[in-house]
């Protein structure tokens, strides 16, 4: 027997006061009666529902949602799909969760969709199916969920599809989440789908910082510290057949390629602190970063190089 007003179990079934919060219980009588006080009225079912879960009562609450579901009720197709998914009031069981949430997402319920999409990603209560997960995640997101539009931003981004990457974490970002904001900073702070701007990164990690992003407030801390104004990348020509690019991966993993980088310890995402170009263009010219400047056109390694904002 639980509370009704702080959801504590009582140790005494007959107790007509919570032994911890004092309220008065309701008595079994009253509890059977609940059910069939609602059965003609979905609305306040589902609303009563509702506050027996937050009030600890599980699996009275799933007596109720396993009511309005078999009535056709989405959201009470997707609440009792999540009790079975947490296994809260019921024992836990991913294939029952999976049947309800296919029926309450084909009707369009998003939070039904974001499940899907990860029930498929992980191979719970379905074979593992990328394509599945996609899709599902691909439809909440289109409905606005920022859960699916930050799971399609990471999936994208692991498996080096930065371009889909940057476009869902914008999508999410723009609905103000902090996580997809930073993620953004990073992005642009790294030149990953987008080309490396400085700038861009310091907005994107300010916006996230101002909800209290503790990621993005350190971040911007460091920056802040070190004076970074400005993201370089290498330009180079070849003076031999005059061929002309630019590095196609980030400055940090150009570093990190050689053996003995002199001002590793300075750089951070690719960012330079102002008293470092002097530096850098001394560098630049040093025999670690000759095995950098061979052309790709033809192989000659006589370029000349140029750090470019």
């Amino acid at each position: 027997m639980f509370c009704a007003n702080c959801g504590v179990e009582q140790p005494d079934n007959n107790a007509v006061f919570c032994s911890k919060c004092g309220a008065k219980i309701q008595s079994d009588t009253q509890k059977n009666e609940s059910l069939q006080d609602y059965i003609d009225d979905l609305d306040n079912l589902m609303r009563k529902a509702t506050e027996l879960g937050k009030n600890g009562q599980k699996e009275k609450a799933f007596e109720f949602y396993a009511y309005a579901a078999d009535k056709g009720n989405t959201t009470a197709m997707y609440k009792l799909g999540q009790l079975y998914y947490l296994g809260s009031g019921i024992k836990k069981n991913f294939v029952e969760s999976g049947k309800l949430f296919l029926l309450a997402a084909e009707k369009g319920n998003v939070d039904a969709m974001d499940y899907l999409g990860t029930m498929y990603r992980d191979g719970k209560g379905f074979p593992q199916n990328t394509q599945n997960s996609i899709k599902w995640f691909t439809s909440a997101s289109d409905n606005g969920s920022i859960f699916s539009q930050l799971s399609l931003g990471y999936f994208f981004r692991d498996n080096n599809n930065f371009d889909q990457a940057l476009f869902w974490f914008i999508k999410a970002a723009e609905q103000n989440d902090a996580e997809a904001q930073f993620e953004l900073g990073n992005m642009y702070l790294n030149g990953k789908g987008v080309k490396r701007n400085g700038d861009e990164a310091q907005k994107w990690f300010q916006k996230a910082a101002s909800q209290g992003d503790k990621l993005a407030i350190d971040r911007l801390n460091y920056m802040t510290s070190r004076n970074y104004v400005c993201c370089l990348e290498y330009k180079k020509t070849c003076n031999k057949c005059r061929h002309k690019w630019f590095t196609s991966k980030s400055l940090e993993d150009d570093l990190a390629s050689r053996s003995k980088p002199n001002f590793v310890a300075d750089v951070i995402g690719g960012m330079f602190s102002r008293s470092d170009r002097v530096q850098i263009q001394q560098q630049i010219s040093s025999v670690e970063l000759q095995k950098l400047r061979k052309c790709p056109n033809c192989g000659s390694s006589d370029t000349n190089v140029v750090i470019d904002r």
